[in-house]
């Protein structure tokens, strides 16, 4: 496809691993691909990511070691997180159910 229709790397790239008529990946540098997601959250077109990578866990890795230290440096990407998951992070109460409710009743009538 390169050769027959004069792609660059990031045309090839959104071609093929880019699902269901997707454009809106970001392809290139370290600073560019931060530079690119800044962009979207400082203008409000975007809360967030799904990250998509041919390559795991090399591209992931990349990810983490080279895009998020600069996400972090311009205040973008948290360095710590209010718990050990995502309900906490969220500051959300466990939903009492069945199960929690009776192992309290319990606790309660000892």
């Amino acid at each position: 496809m390169i050769y027959t229709e004069d792609l660059t790397v990031g045309q090839l790239y959104s071609r093929l691993f880019i699902g269901a008529g997707r454009f809106d990946s970001f392809v290139g540098t370290p600073e560019k691909v931060a530079a690119e997601m800044e962009k979207w959250v400082t203008e409000e077109a975007a809360d967030g990511f799904i990250l998509q990578s041919p390559l795991y866990p090399r591209d992931l890795e990349d990810f983490v070691n080279h895009v998020v230290p600069i996400l972090q440096e311009r205040g973008l990407f948290r360095r710590e997180y209010e718990g050990d998951t995502l309900r906490d992070h969220l500051g959300l109460q466990k939903p009492i159910n069945r199960y929690t409710q009776a192992r309290q009743s319990k606790l309660a009538n000892k």
